[in-house]
């Protein structure tokens, strides 16, 4: 069976402490310390992590980050493109640039509005046969079952990393505005029927209604569209921060 680590945290998390959309203006920073910090013990750029949670309004679902802030993935409902979609931004799958190059937002269909979710990130390697820590992967996001996002690329990314922060982000800034009811984390190659599996088991449990992903009409089409950006570092001072070593990013 797939190496694993999975939490359990229940009750509400703090209020989301940013005034506006992410794309507006960066947040205040808290008040205290959010987020709860899973050091996993091992580097995970390829694998599986499952997370059942409800979100309201723009916030964090969880972050993937070591020390170097730059390296990280953001699954949250945030980055909302129109900003009228602020109040209920989609889900979304968020990696900084890398050096000179864009941030990359990958988004799919649904947006927070207090509903309990059972979320599924799946990340793999471009080139199977690969090794190292930082790799160009390959993303996929379900959603209760059915793809969001599919295929979608991640250049020079470490993927799960060796650290995740639940309910924050890796500063623990843009908190949950929800509920973390249960996370799983699986390294390496995952068979899809185990995904499923372990996915209709939390749907059953949380009382979440799953599709079936084969009948499922895809999330995002294969030309170009407004769920997919790349940002250019230079000119959007939005994403100016993420290449930052900041003293809360333990």
């Amino acid at each position: 069976a797939p190496a694993a680590t999975r939490a359990v945290a229940a009750g509400e998390a703090l209020p989301g402490v940013g005034e506006g959309a992410r794309s507006e203006a960066p947040p205040r920073p808290p008040r205290r310390q959010t987020g709860l910090v899973l050091e996993t013990g091992t580097h995970v750029p390829a694998g599986v992590a499952i997370v059942v949670a409800s979100a309201t309004g723009d916030c964090t679902i969880f972050d993937a980050a070591s020390d170097d802030a730059a390296n990280r993935l953001e699954l949250c409902h945030g980055y909302p493109s129109p900003a009228a979609d602020a109040a209920r931004p989609r889900i979304a799958l968020f990696q900084p640039a890398r050096g000179r190059g864009p941030a990359t937002v990958h988004r799919g269909k649904t947006r927070s509005n207090g509903a309990v979710h059972v979320y599924t990130v799946a990340l793999a390697r471009k080139d199977p046969k690969g090794t190292g820590a930082q790799a160009d992967l390959v993303a996929d996001v379900f959603v209760d079952g059915v793809p969001e996002i599919e295929g979608k690329p991640l250049e020079k990314s470490r993927g799960f990393s060796d650290r995740v922060v639940l309910a924050a982000d890796h500063l623990g800034r843009w908190p949950l505005r929800g509920v973390i009811h249960d996370f799983a984390l699986f390294s390496g190659t995952v068979p899809a029927a185990f995904v499923r599996g372990v996915e209709r088991a939390l749907a059953d449990e949380y009382g979440v209604d799953v599709g079936e992903p084969d009948d499922a009409e895809a999330a995002t089409p294969d030309a170009p569209s407004e769920n997919d950006e790349f940002f250019d570092a230079e000119d959007d001072d939005d994403f100016d921060d993420e290449d930052e070593d900041d003293d809360g990013d333990q």
